[in-house]
């Protein structure tokens, strides 16, 4: 612990807090399109949606972009309807729907 310059006592380092800046919790990423799923939603952030289709959030934000998908935002956070991904995207659709019942049958 290092001592100040100027005596007094040693400062601690401050704690800094958890922050989770994907908009949602981290557990809710692999069973979030699971169709017997607890966790289901009208909307996911875009690392949500990326976790469950194992790619990038920057390659899926500019795919979503790409497609013309409306976006949500809260502050600094974007969200998705998944029905807008369903509408405009269904390969993409699809893929996200297998990759969720396939990391389910792995559990």
């Amino acid at each position: 612990m290092p001592l100040p310059r100027h005596g007094g006592t040693a400062l601690r380092p401050r704690p800094q807090p958890q922050r989770d800046i994907s908009g949602d919790r981290p557990t809710d990423a692999p069973d979030a399109l699971h169709p017997t799923g607890a966790e289901v939603r009208a909307f996911y952030s875009v690392p949500a949606l990326a976790r469950i289709g194992k790619v990038s959030a920057n390659r899926l934000r500019r795919l979503l972009r790409a497609n013309g998908v409306t976006f949500i935002s809260a502050g600094r956070a974007l969200f998705v309807p998944l029905t807008e991904i369903q509408r405009k995207i269904p390969p993409l659709w699809d893929c996200l729907c297998l990759a969720a019942q396939t990391r389910a049958r792995r559990k």
